[in-house]
């Protein structure tokens, strides 16, 4: 799977999502599957678009999440930080 700039980050939140996901489909769902909440924070480099390293929309489905809401947290000219809110759907 291709990542830019986000590298580690990035997969550790797809790895967490993909985790999710396979509990939940084993009947064994992480997060209470009507309402639980599930905060990440996600650094970006200035070079890259925070659209380009969020979890794809067939990811997050198969783990029954919804990316809620998207905040920067600019930390300096070279990077933000992101903190992503999902519900469990």
């Amino acid at each position: 799977e291709a990542m830019s700039g986000g590298g580690v980050s990035v997969a550790a939140l797809n790895d967490l999502i993909d985790v999710i996901g396979y509990d939940r489909k084993r009947g064994m769902p992480i997060l209470r599957p009507d309402g639980g909440q599930l905060v990440a924070f996600l650094p970006c480099p200035k070079e890259c678009e925070i659209q380009d390293l969020l979890p794809s929309e067939e990811r997050l489905a198969a783990a029954g999440l919804q990316l809620q809401k998207k905040r920067e947290q600019r930390l300096n000219n070279a990077i933000s930080r992101w903190v992503l809110s999902f519900s469990s759907i």
